[in-house]
C-alpha cells in the first residue's frame, strides 16, 4: 500500500489541482498545510529537502517527492487506476 503525503497550501491553485486530481482517483493521502506568508514554511531547510525550489505543492509518495505539481498530475494520470463512477 502507497504511502502519500500532500504538502501544499490551501489558497495555492497548483495544490488544489493536486488534491483534485488524487480525489478523482480516491485516493487517500495525509496533507500537509504550508504556510507561505505567514511563516515561510516553503524556506525552511525540512521544505528545501523536499522541494530545493521551495515551490508548492509537494506530493511526497512512500517518502519520494515529486515536487512538481504538473509531474505529480501526469504520475496520478499514469499510474493510478482510473475509478469508473457508473
Amino acid at each position: 500500500m502507497n504511502n502519500y503525503v500532500l504538502h501544499g497550501y490551501g489558497e495555492s491553485v497548483a495544490s488544489n489541482v493536486v488534491r483534485l486530481a488524487l480525489s478523482e482517483k480516491q485516493i487517500s493521502f495525509d496533507y500537509n498545510l504550508v504556510y507561505l506568508e505567514s511563516k515561510g514554511d516553503h524556506l525552511k531547510d525540512n521544505y528545501k529537502k523536499l522541494n530545493p525550489k521551495t515551490l508548492i505543492p509537494t506530493l511526497v509518495v512512500n517518502n519520494k517527492p515529486i515536487p512538481e505539481s504538473i509531474d505529480t498530475v501526469s504520475y496520478t494520470h499514469l499510474t493510478l487506476p482510473t475509478i469508473l463512477l457508473v
